[in-house]
C-alpha cells in the first residue's frame, strides 16, 4: 500500500497519486470547506470588511438559522454587531499606534541611582524580584557571582591584564 494523502479541511484520506490529489483540491467540496475554515479564523478588520459588502440573509434575520453557515453569500450579522466590532478594531490600532509614555530623564535618572545603590548594599539583586540566590547571602557567594556596584567599577585599577 503506498502513501496516504490526509486532507483537514475536508478531514478525510485518500492514496497519494498526483491525479487523484489534484481532483481533490479542486472540488467542489473541498473548496467549500477550505473556505468555512478560513471564515472561521480570518481577524476582525477582515471580517468586517468582508461582512460590510454582503446583504442581510433573510433566512437567518428570520428563523435565527441559515443551513449554509459561514459558506452563505449574505451575512448574519447585524449593522450594530459590524459597528461594534469595527469599533473594536479601530481601538485596537489606535493602541497599537500610541506611544508609550516614558519617563522624564531626570526621574529615570534618580531611579536607576537608587536601584544602583541598593545593588551595592544588597538589597536588591540584579535579577530584581526573580532572584534564584535570594534565600542565600550575597557574603556566601564566590566573587565572581556577587553583584557589582557602579561605584566598586569605578575603582577598579586593573594592574595585571593577560
Amino acid at each position: 500500500m503506498g502513501r496516504r494523502y490526509y486532507c483537514e479541511y475536508c478531514d478525510r484520506g485518500f492514496t497519494d497519486v498526483v491525479d487523484s490529489r489534484k481532483k481533490h483540491l479542486n472540488g467542489i467540496s473541498h473548496q467549500r470547506l477550505k473556505k468555512i475554515y478560513y471564515c472561521k479564523v480570518r481577524d476582525l478588520k477582515t471580517l468586517v470588511a468582508e461582512e460590510r459588502q454582503k446583504d442581510s440573509c433573510r433566512r437567518f434575520r428570520n428563523t435565527g438559522s441559515c443551513p449554509f453557515e459561514e459558506a452563505c453569500t449574505f451575512t448574519h450579522y447585524t449593522n450594530q454587531e459590524l459597528s461594534a466590532f469595527e469599533a473594536q478594531v479601530i481601538e485596537e490600532e489606535r493602541k497599537k499606534n500610541e506611544l508609550p509614555t516614558l519617563p522624564p530623564v531626570k526621574e529615570w535618572l534618580n531611579l536607576r541611582n537608587h536601584e544602583a545603590t541598593e545593588r551595592a548594599e544588597g538589597s536588591v539583586s540584579v535579577y530584581g524580584s526573580n532572584n534564584p540566590l535570594k534565600n542565600y547571602g550575597f557574603h556566601s557567594l564566590p566573587p565572581s557571582l556577587r553583584p557589582i556596584s557602579f561605584e566598586e567599577m569605578d575603582n577598579l585599577q586593573f594592574l595585571d591584564w593577560g
